[in-house]
């Protein structure tokens, strides 16, 4: 084993043995890091560089060489052992702050600080007739599609399908209801264990009913409940 090899294997067994994720019933990695640190360093009493002959300078005088290769390697090592918990401590503390963005990032859409407004029960489109035009004749509303009124706005439960697999997501579009009956807005799908959500604010250019409930710029988020049969109505900002 070449020099290179050596360092870079003492290396890999100081990381196993005494960093953040060593495992203290790794004898085998001890054992190998004390058999290649003892490989490395000088025998004990004995020089690092050949002594100067007598009469040459420097040979008269009991110079202190400093501490051996094994004395500087094992002061690294408890230096390292000194640091490593506080990287440790920083790095638990980083995760702790990452949940706590995340959970924040969660109670804006499911936090109980929020108001409901309204609970919303979805309904069916209307039946049409010959002389009523919806969109269900014309299949611009997906089957399946349910709906409910909220101050001069409609909120409805659509089914989007996937482009690439086909698969239908559930997703919530709430905004200003069109001639046929389908419903103006940005869709939210459900993802996961997420409902299917979106959200509208309150602007000048929305129904009257809307903005006489609610100051201009009110944030509502609209969310699907777990019985994918009414919507939660709630407030944010405004």
């Amino acid at each position: 084993m070449d020099d290179d090899d050596r360092r870079a294997e003492i290396a890999e067994l100081r990381r196993r043995v005494f960093g953040p994720d060593r495992d203290p019933r790794d004898a085998a990695s001890s054992a190998r890091l004390r058999e290649l640190e003892e490989q490395v360093a000088p025998p004990d009493g004995s020089a690092a560089t050949a002594d100067p002959a007598p009469g040459e300078p420097g040979a008269d005088v009991p110079a202190d060489r400093g501490p051996s290769v094994a004395s500087r390697s094992r002061a690294r090592e408890a230096r390292g052992l000194r640091l490593r918990p506080r990287l440790a401590a920083a790095w638990a503390a980083s995760l702790v702050i990452v949940a706590v963005a995340a959970a924040g990032g969660t109670a804006w859409w499911l936090g109980d600080a929020r108001g409901t407004v309204a609970v919303l029960a979805l309904e069916p489109p209307p039946v049409p007739d010959n002389a009523t035009y919806l969109s269900v004749d014309t299949g611009s509303i997906a089957p399946g599609s349910l709906f409910a009124a909220f101050h001069g706005i409609s909120v409805a439960r659509i089914p989007i399908p996937d482009a690439v697999t086909g698969v239908e997501a559930t997703c919530l579009v709430a905004g200003p209801a069109e001639q046929d009956g389908a419903v103006s807005g940005v869709p939210g799908c459900a993802a996961g264990a997420v409902p299917a959500r979106t959200a509208l604010v309150v602007t000048a250019d929305q129904p009257q009913e809307l903005r006489d409930a609610f100051p201009l710029g009110t944030t509502l988020t609209f969310e699907l409940d777990d019985d994918d049969e009414t919507v939660r109505v709630r407030t944010v900002g405004g």
